[in-house]
């Protein structure tokens, strides 16, 4: 199975915004210059299947390696950039939805090393509605507030819901 439970590895976050694009690192670096990478692998939150992946199995140079993406929308905007050097290998993930939020997994196997596991929590930062200003009557200001006489108590109250 593609999922072996791995040992559980602090989380990095990344914070992204809805609607604009994300980069998820992976230190892809070999344990020793003798060695290198065969199989890198990026998982979602518990699914056992990989989202992504990097095939240099048959050998050659993982720059070369065959990328492979589930078939939804979330696989559409997802790429492996391998980077200058190993250690700035990121998943790019173009356009971030609501639903793209939560902890992924970079799973890389090597030819005779162990296994490494990275965990990095993608969180969104969501804009919160239109400000809503009432009067000191609770009604809606929807253009200008006023008139309002001199000398008397001027009172305007914000609201805003949602965002995170």
């Amino acid at each position: 199975m593609w999922n072996q439970a791995p040992v559980q590895v602090p989380a990095r976050i990344v914070w992204a915004a809805i609607d604009h694009d994300a980069e998820l690192p992976c230190d892809i670096t070999a344990p020793s210059s003798q060695d290198g990478v065969k199989l890198v692998l990026w998982f979602k939150d518990s699914t056992g299947i990989p989202l992504y992946s990097l095939d240099s199995r048959s050998g050659v140079p993982i720059s070369a390696a065959q990328h492979s993406t589930i078939a939804n929308d979330l696989g559409q905007r997802l790429f492996f950039s391998v980077g200058a050097t190993p250690k700035e290998a990121r998943l790019q993930i173009r356009n971030i939805k609501t639903s793209d939020g939560g902890v992924y997994r970079c799973r890389v196997d090597y030819f005779n090393s162990p296994t490494r596991n990275y965990r990095v929590n993608l969180t969104l930062a969501v804009p919160p509605e239109e400000p809503r200003i009432f009067d000191a009557q609770g009604k809606e200001i929807s253009t200008v507030a006023g008139p309002f006489r001199e000398g008397h108590e001027l009172f305007l109250s914000c609201q805003v819901s949602g965002g995170e």
